[in-house]
């Protein structure tokens, strides 16, 4: 272990440290840097070697009847000049690293460069992402090869952009190893569920700003016939202007439902989704499900288990079902004859329509027919109507008549 020396009478000698466990002195430049210097042992010019003092590098200095003579004559030595320089070199040149190879400086500003593009691209395929996400759009294509005439709305919206004046993407797309094109099929899913974790954190982040919500459940089959369970979220957005409020009603969650879907299960899957996103059940003021008993059920139905934790979540039946089956009670009514079978009529006559491509085009071209004659009618009836405005516009009033027969004649 060394220290600095501070000895008032060696405070001219920076270089100067001391040793506790040898109880000896040494030169801190010499002992770093002219032990390892090959230049200060060759031969000089005068003969005789560079070599460092070893009472200052190796073995230590312990001579202190003699230590302002002996210092003094190894700080003007050339090997202690010599390692003085190296030491100020070190502490303001580059990395050593970089002084030795310069090629390590050019790689680290290569890979610099590359990583600059990269985010570049990047930049590019998410907002490709976002655009189709908000046109509903489908990414992918039935075959994605080079050879494929359809690659897909994605990867054939990149390759358009490349050849229509976007450098970055042109050049991604020549110069780009294979693996890293960011184009699979796996990168696209990757891309869209990013984007969606990060509306789905902005949307959480507005309804615990609101404070309380209400949440709307719906279960469907799609077409591989696997029960779907959809989530939204209903609440006051927290960014109203001039103190009115707005409504928002955003989609959270889609979950598959495996099992069952009992009023149960149903409503662990419910707790589970609020708890995967953070939202607490007694912010919950409100439930809204159709008719079904599993949901709506009073005794064993979702809101009947949801009511029982959380007194505040009133439920709702659904407006649009209970529209609907206003609709279809109203025309399906026994006492309502005319409605009934009007809309039974219509019913048959679309069917009998579509179900044969002859009867289609003939009903499509009577339709036209029929259109074209309404609008010469209507062009007809606007014709006289404007030539009878401009009658009365050329018509003079009574009063400027009258005026004119009692004017007295001048001579």
């Amino acid at each position: 272990m060394c220290v600095v020396f501070f000895d008032y009478r060696y405070g001219s000698f920076d270089w100067l440290e001391y040793s506790l466990k040898t109880s000896a002195a040494y030169c801190m430049a010499c002992r770093i840097f002219a032990v390892t210097t090959s230049y200060l042992t060759r031969p000089s010019s005068r003969g005789g070697h560079f070599a460092p003092d070893p009472a200052f590098t190796t073995r230590g200095f312990k001579t202190w009847n003699r230590a302002l003579e002996t210092f003094k004559k190894h700080e003007e030595s050339v090997a202690h000049r010599h390692a003085v320089h190296d030491f100020q070199q070190f502490l303001t040149k580059k990395p050593v690293l970089h002084q030795v190879n310069e090629l390590a400086a050019q790689q680290e500003k290569a890979h610099a460069s590359q990583v600059e593009q990269n985010r570049n691209v990047m930049r590019r395929l998410f907002s490709i992402t976002r655009l189709l996400g908000r046109l509903c759009l489908p990414f992918r294509g039935h075959v994605e090869q080079d050879s494929s005439g359809n690659k897909g709305t994605f990867v054939e919206f990149v390759i358009f952009l490349a050849n229509h004046g976007d450098s970055v993407l042109k050049h991604h797309l020549e110069f780009a190893p294979k693996n890293a094109h960011y184009l699979s099929p796996a990168t696209q899913n990757e891309l869209i569920s990013l984007l969606g974790d990060a509306v789905q954190t902005e949307i959480i982040r507005e309804v615990k700003e609101a404070g309380f919500f209400t949440i709307l459940m719906d279960e469907t089959l799609d077409f591989a016939g696997v029960d779907q369970v959809i989530f939204l979220i209903r609440y006051i957005s927290p960014n109203s202007h001039e103190g009115q409020a707005t409504i928002q009603e955003r989609v959270v969650a889609l979950a598959t439902l495996i099992e069952g879907k009992t009023g149960e299960e149903l409503e662990e899957l419910l707790l589970n989704t609020l708890e995967n996103l953070g939202l607490d059940l007694y912010c919950v003021v409100g439930q809204c499900y159709d008719g079904g008993g599993n949901l709506a059920g009073c005794y064993k139905g979702v809101q009947a288990r949801i009511l029982a934790r959380n007194a505040l979540a009133l439920y709702t039946h659904c407006y649009a079902h209970s529209l609907n089956r206003v609709l279809v009670n109203s025309v399906n009514h026994q006492q309502i004859v005319e409605a009934r079978n009007f809309f039974s009529a219509f019913e048959h006559m679309i069917v009998f329509i579509g179900r044969s491509g002859p009867r289609q085009a003939y009903f499509l071209k009577v339709q036209d027919e029929a259109t074209t004659e309404v609008q010469v009618q209507d062009q007809e009836v606007d014709e006289i109507r404007v030539e009878e405005e401009e009658d009365v516009q050329n018509q003079p009033s009574t009063s400027t008549q009258t005026k004119k027969k009692r004017a007295p004649k001048t001579q």
